[in-house]
């Protein structure tokens, strides 16, 4: 894992990891980006973003689930995500 994420190691006492999915997508193009971290009410909040492709554009024709995983400072608390996954899409 530390590979993918381009670090030598990774300290799991200092660090951890989050993954933001933007769910099951008709086609490719879609990607997911991490807006912001934010600590409020001892809760880790990540801002994130799913992006669509462009009307129009050429896109693979295929089902995705756009992904991104991050590694960030470790957080005790409760990680909440804004905004929160689709209703049964968790």
């Amino acid at each position: 894992m530390a590979k993918k994420l381009k670090v030598e190691s990774i300290d799991w006492k200092k660090h951890m990891v989050v993954v933001v999915s933007g769910g099951r997508q008709p086609t490719g193009g879609y990607s997911v980006e991490v807006k912001d971290l934010e600590i409020k009410d001892g809760k880790l909040i990540v801002h994130w973003k799913l992006n669509a492709p462009a009307p129009g554009s050429f896109v693979t024709q295929v089902i995705t689930t756009p992904t991104l995983t991050i590694l960030v400072d470790r957080f005790e608390g409760d990680v909440v995500f804004d905004p929160p996954a689709p209703a049964g899409k968790k």
